[in-house]
């Protein structure tokens, strides 16, 4: 088979272009295709799904018409059944209890469970993973809007609040699981400042008169339930008491009284009165049913988003203590063990069967297509120069001439209410690896849980792909840092080191060329 007769004419799901060019290499007789996991539905969502991870890099393409379809679909469904999203919100929650029991009988038991035990709850792990794909995907409907999709419910709204407006009402009431953690480890702060021993102890960081305290007890439930608020989407850096005691000393160390009971009270009282909020602004501008439900829409799907990331991060944190136990018992590294895939990590446990080291190595640049076949999803998988030719095709459609220095994309916060913001930009793309100074403009295609400390630093965001209910524009809220999302080819247009304004009333980025290298 020649190249040209490899290469397949789709739509990719992060350049948001109609057509892009694709070697799709030996899978030609393949038609991909997403579920939605559970039997309520039995609905095909997508045709195709391609996830590449290169250089530690990961990306998703899918069709923007058959997005366009979902959307519009889901739309339809929320609009018309009352039970649609209480269904879904009952299935997933069920789905996060039973990962969370996987978390805590691992955590108790790991040393003594069989490989093969192992193995099962590795498995039942896994398709609690493509439950909740299955469900959450939904959310991903709502990538293809645009600015405009959202003006054109506002136009009640004078356009200089519209903005504004489409912030506050499609942030959701909840609290996300950054915001609980937070709340949580807040108020172990109010209790360690408000008794002198507790506070001396934490200072000091007298680890064995704390352990002997009885707020030891509540600082170690607070870290086992939140243990993995800083997972990624493969590795784990599951936290133990050490870090959060480190997190209170931070607090106590800067923090007044005052103002831990004022960010308290922020938290605690953040769904009422974003709710409160929500309906002044509805009933000021008169908004329409069609209107509110359309946002309300929007909202939910943005707290469906965050519990995909809470459940993935829980499966990860309760895979890692099996990838520990593996190292242990095996000698497999954890390096060698995130490479593996599914059936071989049953033949590793169950039969002692290894991967090469060579193949491994390979599948640091991994190509993964999803396709049914005999009524299941399968996935096959592309390595090494293949993969990286095929990603090259998806990021040449990404190239783009610039004339103006200007990006424009959409404002999902405008941090303390500001309206520029000028600094150095720092491309990231690997948290763990590349380097970020505070202070410092993130720049990336799209973050994840392992960017939150990042972004904790960051003197502003931007990044190339999301919504306004993304990770991105999410935690930029809640962190109150200014944020542009959506520009399409941030990563592309800027570099380390460039001087750029951000203005946060008109949603564009501009590069300041006497300042940038």
């Amino acid at each position: 088979m020649t190249e040209s007769e490899r290469l397949k004419i789709i739509t990719s799901h992060e350049c948001k272009e109609e057509e892009a060019r694709v070697a799709l290499l030996f899978l030609d007789l393949y038609k991909t295709c997403h579920l939605e996991g559970i039997k309520m539905y039995r609905k095909q969502l997508f045709s195709f799904n391609i996830f590449s991870l290169t250089d530690n890099y990961c990306r998703e393409w899918t069709s923007i018409t058959e997005t366009k379809e979902l959307w519009g679909w889901v739309l339809r469904q929320f609009r018309r059944r009352k039970s649609f999203a209480i269904t879904i919100n009952n299935v997933l929650s069920e789905i996060i209890l039973a990962t969370d029991k996987f978390l805590n009988k691992l955590r108790l038991e790991v040393p003594v469970l069989s490989n093969r035990e192992l193995n099962q709850i590795f498995l039942e792990l896994f398709l609690l993973g493509n439950r909740q794909y299955g469900l959450t995907i939904l959310s991903e409907g709502s990538d293809i809007l645009a600015e405009k999709d959202y003006l054109r419910h506002l136009k009640a709204v004078p356009p200089i609040n519209q903005a504004g407006a489409i912030r506050l009402l499609t942030t959701p009431g909840d609290l996300t699981a950054i915001e609980r953690e937070r709340l949580g480890l807040w108020r172990l702060a109010q209790e360690a400042g408000q008794n002198q021993l507790i506070k001396k102890i934490l200072l000091a960081r007298d680890w064995p008169a704390l352990r002997q305290n009885h707020f030891f007890t509540k600082l170690e439930s607070h870290a086992q339930v939140f243990c993995w608020v800083q997972n990624g989407f493969e590795s784990a850096t599951n936290l133990d008491w050490r870090y959060f005691v480190m997190q209170l000393r931070e607090i106590l160390d800067t923090k007044t009284e005052l103002e831990i009971q004022k960010t308290i009270k922020r938290l605690a009282d953040k769904s009422s009165l974003i709710k409160k909020k929500q309906r002044q602004l509805i009933s000021k501008y008169q908004l329409s049913l069609e209107t509110q439900s359309f946002f309300s829409l929007i909202s939910w799907l943005a707290i469906l988003q965050d519990k995909r990331k809470e459940q993935v991060q829980k499966a990860i944190a309760a895979l890692d203590f099996i990838w520990v136990e593996i190292e242990r018992r095996l000698k497999v590294p954890r390096a060698q063990l995130y490479k593996y895939l599914v059936p071989e990590i049953t033949a590793l446990l169950l039969r002692g069967r290894r991967v090469k080291i060579t193949e491994l190595k390979a599948r640091r640049q991994i190509i993964c297509f999803s396709y049914l076949k005999n009524g299941q999803i399968k996935t096959d998988y592309v390595v090494g120069h293949e993969a990286i030719a095929i990603n090259n095709h998806f990021l040449e459609k990404r190239k783009f001439a610039i004339t103006d220095k200007k990006l424009r994309g959409f404002v999902a916060s405008v941090g303390r209410n500001q309206k520029k913001v000028s600094g150095k930009v720092r491309l990231v793309f690997n948290p763990a690896r590349d380097t970020f100074r505070t202070g410092e403009i993130l720049v990336t295609g799209m973050t994840r849980p392992e960017f939150v400390p990042l972004m904790k630093r960051a003197l502003a965001i931007i990044t190339n792909e999301g919504g306004v209910t993304s990770h991105a524009a999410i935690v930029a809220r809640e962190l109150g840092i200014p944020c542009i999302i959506g520009t399409r080819h941030a990563t592309e247009v800027l570099k380390s080191g460039d001087k750029i304004e951000l203005d946060l009333r008109e949603g564009t980025v501009r590069l300041n060329l006497s300042i940038a290298k």
